[in-house]
């Protein structure tokens, strides 16, 4: 016993030491089987949060107060492991819901696993079909309700499924029909896309950072004040949102142009919300042109500039960055020209994260090596960091949390379930240990350099 003891002692000691800069938050002694997925959800409704560790036979849910003291712990058997694809959650002041979703050919089936800290029970609803001749194409969490997304086949209308405290489910057919939108590729081609193909929707969710590579896609949705929008980046001359008002199940579109660049003969275009604000770039071989408009305040444009590539080489905030160090990341440091013709050529990206009065804005694109497939390819970007008045400021951009997490990752034996999630506004990292079968969370300071 006391060999066992002196054991955790050591590795608590060890798992501690390692991480400069980082706070330890909590331990947990799991002793079941080894999870594969981990959830970390904040209940504001109740000041508490769980920590959920998925084996994908069951799902074990650890419960703390605002102040890291564990309150209780509920182990689930999980709906059936055709439920393999975790899709959000909903709370409430009693209780945490995740869902799950399983895919066949024809429909889309729903199961919510529902952990009561009240009751001390969990319990299962499978609402089986929910997306009947339709394709999922996002959910997020709005007020104490969960809400997924459908496209009707054949169409381009949109289904929108409501799951209430209650345990009930609702569905609402929402029309998107808009001169606008009446050729958008979205809408006319997702109700036909095959059901085993990777969501073409990107959630953003704030409370997780995101990698560069999995957010530059032209479809994002996002969570906002009376439900969640939809940016659609396939136009060439504009950028649409689609908005869903969750409370009276209607849609409105709302379209804002590109930026333009005179004379440039080839130019790729992208977009991102964060807080109530679009930002859009254009980018072609011999500049980039960046605008930032007010979603509340009328569309109001609030900022708008074009670089030249010299300029954006003195003015940029980070080094450029790729996915590994090698020849072609040294040659994109010394010639900018070099990266903007590809991005001009290929995927452009935009990532914009708001960090302690800062917005960090992520620029970059996907470069395929092959021409075939992402898996032949790599990211390359750099960042611009800019005040809460939206001023573009000179100063060194922060490291990200990624960097980070990389960082504390390599020190750690045989890391298992990580996660980078948020709690109380600050990013943490959980991660299990095989080696002793204990799970740690850390804090990470986000603008540490």
């Amino acid at each position: 016993m006391r060999l066992k003891f002196r054991l955790f002692f050591i590795c608590f000691i060890i798992c501690c030491s390692i991480v400069r800069g980082q706070k330890h938050l909590l331990t947990i002694k799991h002793d079941q089987k080894q999870p594969k997925e981990t959830y970390i959800i904040e209940n504001t409704k109740n000041d508490q949060f769980g920590i959920f560790l998925d084996d994908k036979n069951t799902v074990s849910g650890y419960f703390f107060d605002s102040k890291f003291s564990q309150l209780e712990k509920l182990i689930a058997q999980k709906p059936s492991k055709k439920y393999s694809e975790y899709i959000g959650y909903a709370t409430d002041s009693e209780s945490i819901s995740l869902f799950f979703k399983k895919r066949t050919k024809n429909k889309t089936s729903i199961a919510r696993l529902t952990f009561n800290t009240i009751s001390r029970k969990s319990y299962i609803n499978e609402f089986e079909g929910a997306l009947s001749n339709s394709n999922y194409l996002t959910s997020h969490t709005s007020g104490e309700s969960f809400f997924v997304l459908g496209i009707i086949k054949e169409s381009s209308s949109l289904r929108l499924l409501e799951f209430s405290p209650e345990g009930q489910m609702k569905s609402f057919k929402v029309s998107t029909y808009s001169d606008e939108l009446e050729n958008n590729w979205l809408l006319k081609n997702a109700g036909n896309i095959a059901p085993n193909f990777k969501p073409i929707i990107i959630k953003v969710d704030p409370r997780f950072p995101y990698k560069f590579g999995g957010i530059i896609k032209p479809y994002k949705s996002y969570v906002v004040k009376n439900g969640f929008s939809i940016t659609l980046n396939n136009s060439e001359e504009a950028t649409y949102i689609l908005e869903i008002n969750t409370s009276n199940k209607m849609a409105h579109v709302l379209k804002f142009e590109n930026p333009k660049i005179k004379n440039a003969r080839r130019v790729t275009s992208n977009s991102f919300i964060c807080d109530n604000k679009l930002f859009q770039i254009t980018t072609s071989k011999n500049s980039l042109k960046l605008i930032i408009t007010d979603l509340i305040q009328g569309g109001e444009i609030r900022f708008t500039k074009e670089w030249s590539r010299e300029e954006l080489f003195d003015q940029k905030n980070s080094k450029i960055r790729g996915d590994d160090i090698n020849q072609f990341t040294q040659k994109t440091n010394q010639n900018l020209n070099f990266l903007l013709s590809l991005m001009a050529q290929n995927k452009s990206g935009l990532y914009v994260q708001e960090i302690k009065d800062r917005f960090i804005v992520t620029i970059g694109g996907y470069f395929s090596l092959s021409g075939l497939s992402e898996s032949n390819g790599f990211m390359i970007n750099f960042d611009l960091v800019f005040d809460e008045n939206l001023n573009h400021l000179d100063l060194k951009s922060p490291r990200n949390v990624f960097e980070k997490v990389s960082d504390l990752k390599k020190k750690i034996a045989i890391p298992r379930a990580n996660i980078i999630s948020s709690l109380n506004g600050e990013y943490v990292f959980g991660n299990y240990n095989l080696g002793n079968h204990f799970y740690y969370l850390f804090e990470v300071n986000e603008l540490d350099n």
